[in-house]
């Protein structure tokens, strides 16, 4: 979420911002700041939405195990240091994940929750229109 965060900030930044000069008083002398003053119409509310959302699409889907590791017994995917993508289920007592086929393995570098059907439906609802016009 930190990245997003930085992502937005930047976008901000470079987009919305607009210098101003204050003058602010504090006893008997005054000086001048600069600061940054933002103001948002609802176009560029929308505008850093769409970017947002366009950022979260690049970013990728698998979870380094550095990072934090799936529920108990949970069912996902998982890449190994070859590069084999497998189905497995963590045992976070000594973090190792069982792999069908090959027992209990320590080289798991990333993990993903397994997509429901309906999801991988939706990701691909744009292939399956040209398709379905393709057949017509």
């Amino acid at each position: 979420m930190k990245e997003l965060e930085i992502a937005a900030q930047e976008e901000l930044m470079h987009s919305y911002s607009s210098s101003t000069v204050i003058i602010s008083t504090y006893g008997e002398s005054a000086r001048i700041e600069k600061c940054e003053s933002f103001f948002f119409s609802q176009e560029a509310m929308i505008n850093m939405f769409r970017k947002g959302a366009e950022w979260q699409a690049k970013q990728s889907p698998w979870i380094s195990v550095k990072e934090r590791l799936p529920e108990e017994k949970q069912r996902v995917l998982v890449v190994r240091n070859s590069g084999l993508i497998c189905e497995s289920c963590c045992n976070l007592r000594n973090k190792s994940w069982l792999i069908y086929g090959f027992g209990y393995v320590y080289d798991v570098v990333v993990w993903m929750p397994i997509p429901s059907f309906d999801e991988i439906l939706e990701a691909n609802r744009d292939v399956l229109e040209r398709i379905k016009e393709k057949g017509d």
